[in-house]
């Protein structure tokens, strides 16, 4: 990386903590909200996919404790079908799809009112 170019990135950092320090709350979060990417179709399918995964195995945990008993992860993992290893990355991958999929609807919410809040102001004005 060249001398210039490190410089202009160094300054682009300081500059981006100094504007997100002066953000208020809700700048934050739209700031925040807004350094996500968009979800491409085929990843929302596959996505959601594990987060299914993930809800049929929270499922059966909640079906084997209806009784007020607590079960083992060997038990749960047994009756899902699955290694306790197996459980875990199925529960641990679910999680994290859940994460991305309500960040990018945030985005999407976040879209929407934006347009809606610019719409109400260019009618307001006819």
């Amino acid at each position: 990386m060249s001398s210039c170019s490190s410089k202009m990135l160094k300054f682009s950092r300081v500059w981006r903590n100094k504007w997100v320090k002066q953000l208020t709350g809700l700048e934050t979060i739209l700031f925040a909200i807004s350094r996500h990417r968009r979800l491409k179709p085929e990843e929302e399918v596959e996505l959601g996919k594990a987060v299914q995964k993930m809800s049929a195995c929270l499922e059966v945990k909640h079906r084997l404790s209806e009784n007020g008993q607590e079960i083992s992860k060997e038990q749960w993992a047994t009756e899902v079908g699955c290694s306790e290893a197996e459980l875990a990355r199925i529960l641990e991958i679910g999680k994290r799809a859940k994460e991305q999929m309500v960040t990018a609807n945030l985005r999407l919410v976040v879209s929407v009112a934006h347009h809606q809040a610019v719409f109400s102001q260019r009618a307001g004005k006819l």
